[in-house]
């Protein structure tokens, strides 16, 4: 289940794919795990942040969501460390830094210690590269926070 959700987990938004199908093809409960992963048209990031957290939630001991979400930010950042262009990609880290703190940093235990460790670790590697023009500096206290307790 979390494997086939990872895969299509942004089939709706990427592709002209509906839920509808997904259910037919892959079950309800790949359906609606894709859903609560797809941000949907004039959403806002709180509204689509607030719904996969409550969603997967709602899945009790099941952290598929959680899961496919974190592993998604981890893919995500990974190489923001190593772009060459600073200012376009500038704004990538203040936005994610800002998600971390907002979304994912209180949402940390419904993840594996290895995944955790993973998103503050890529976390870490991007805003110190971005700090490099004076960026990033609150997050870097709050993974610090984090990494101590």
């Amino acid at each position: 289940e979390a494997v086939v959700t990872a895969i299509l987990h942004d089939a709706v938004e990427d592709t002209a794919i509906s839920l509808v199908a997904l259910d037919d093809m892959f079950g309800p409960k790949i359906a609606a795990n894709v859903d609560a992963l797809s941000q949907r048209p004039g959403e806002s990031r709180l509204d689509y942040f607030t719904r996969c957290w409550a969603a997967d939630a709602a899945n009790g001991d099941d952290n598929v969501i959680a899961v496919v979400k974190v592993s998604d930010r981890i893919d995500n950042c990974s190489g923001l460390h190593t772009v060459p262009d600073l200012p376009q990609y500038a704004s990538h880290v203040e936005t994610y830094s800002q998600e971390f703190e907002d979304f994912f940093l209180p949402n940390l235990d419904r993840v594996n210690q290895s995944m955790k460790s993973e998103l503050i670790q890529v976390m870490n590697r991007a805003v110190s590269y971005f700090q490099a023009d004076g960026r990033g500096q609150r997050v870097q206290n709050l993974l610090s926070k984090r990494e101590a307790a």
